[in-house]
């Protein structure tokens, strides 16, 4: 029986190509714009902050009024306060990305049938929403945006200011407890107490997140921290999904779940699909597929910390990474992370070779750092640094049995 060549087997195309989707960043649902007239931070975890075209500029902070003041008979001259004020310096660098397209000639032909030209202004936009998830991460874990370490600003990046480690003896007073920026001498020596505390905790199951955790959490940001929250009393906490993992297991006494093994697992399951897992005190827990890893190599005395983050598209960094291995989750206060913009995202096109090839592009002037206020808008001592928005979570990468 005669049956077609290969080549001659009828075979349907779908004209129609469809786009990768990307992960759904709640950042973006706690946003808002600074107004520096009404003196106050938005009710927002990330605060924009309108440089009005300029690649920098300060924003100013006055702090409460301290001191116990004065009872009966006490004399009130000689006793007053000062006003006190903070600062931050904000800066911002490009950021772009293009596609080239064929406008004529074989390729284009080739290309015409599946309508791909109209999907790169789609893609391009993607592809900063993912870019922005990734800086904010960057910004929360190491003080500044990636995009702020080259020229012109050429900044260098720092860990955030509050540490707390899972399975670590909460104090900070003593090698290999809880690291404290404040009473450190220098990066360096800083460095190697967060050093110390993640070879304390180790990677085993007693490195990860618990309802224990949670606990210590709120202790951590609220009394010894003092990490500023939303207006609704709550904090906004990213729980890596390697950890949300295990405060779902619902056959996990120390889990969210186990708490509720009698009554609504099904529940919670379900509302764990949003990437929301519940509240828990004042924390608003939402799991975070993008949340970075950070490994640590060296010795006591020489440790090194290296991050890894999730990027655009395919890129992820965070593949492959083995040896020492802890998540970093986030729990976020009000104006925890500052975005300084001096030009919103546009579009441009460029055509080259006759108008055959045609770039198109996104263009945009922004960056994300870290709400640390200062003293003195140009320098940074370690007594006179104020970061009460943000904390990084460290747990151990464990890995997971099906």
């Amino acid at each position: 029986m005669y049956r077609p060549t290969t080549n001659l087997q009828q075979k349907r195309w779908d004209t129609k190509a469809v786009m990768e989707t990307s992960v759904i960043d709640v950042l973006s649902d706690y946003s808002g714009n600074y107004d520096g007239k009404k003196r106050s931070m938005p009710n927002a975890v990330v605060i924009k902050f309108d440089l009005k075209g300029k690649r920098a500029g300060v924003m100013t902070m006055l702090k409460k009024i301290s001191g116990a003041g004065v009872t009966g008979r006490d004399v009130l001259i000689g006793n007053e306060q000062d006003q006190d004020t903070r600062e931050q310096l904000v800066v911002a660098n490009d950021v772009a990305q293009a596609i080239g397209t064929e406008q004529y000639g074989i390729d284009a032909n080739e290309k015409s049938p599946y309508g791909l030209l109209p999907m790169v202004q789609p893609q391009l936009t993607d592809w900063m929403k993912e870019i922005r998830g990734q800086y904010m991460r960057q910004a929360a874990l190491q003080k500044y945006s990636v995009n702020l370490t080259v020229a012109p600003h050429s900044l260098t990046q720092a860990w955030n200011e509050n540490i707390l480690v899972k399975n670590v003896v909460m104090t900070s007073a003593a090698a290999n407890d809880q690291p404290d920026y404040q009473n450190s001498a220098s990066a360096a020596a800083y460095l190697e107490e967060i050093g110390d505390a993640l070879n304390a905790a180790g990677t085993t199951a007693a490195s990860n997140w618990d309802v224990r955790f949670l606990n210590r959490m709120i202790y951590w940001a609220t009394v010894v921290k003092k990490i500023e929250p939303l207006d609704n009393g709550k904090y906004l906490v990213l729980v890596p999904s390697r950890q949300a993992t295990l405060l779902k297991d619902p056959q996990a006494t120390t889990s969210i779940a186990g708490l509720f093994i009698n009554s609504n697992v099904l529940e919670f399951s379900n509302v764990g699909k949003d990437q929301y897992l519940g509240d828990f005190g004042p924390l608003m827990l939402f799991e975070d597929p993008r949340a970075p890893i950070v490994k640590m190599t060296g010795a006591d005395g020489s440790w090194a910390l290296t991050a890894y983050y999730k990027g655009a598209g395919d890129d992820d960094d965070r593949a492959g990474v083995t040896g020492s291995v802890y998540d970093a989750g986030f729990l976020f206060g009000k104006g925890a992370i500052i975005e300084g913009e001096y030009e919103s995202a546009h579009f441009e096109d460029e055509l080259q070779n006759y108008g055959k090839i045609k770039g198109i592009g996104i263009a945009a002037g922004f960056g994300f750092q870290r709400s640390v206020w200062l003293n003195d808008s140009t320098s940074e001592t370690r007594t006179k640094t104020i970061n009460q928005s943000s904390m990084v979570l460290f747990a151990g990468a464990t890995a997971l049995t099906a």
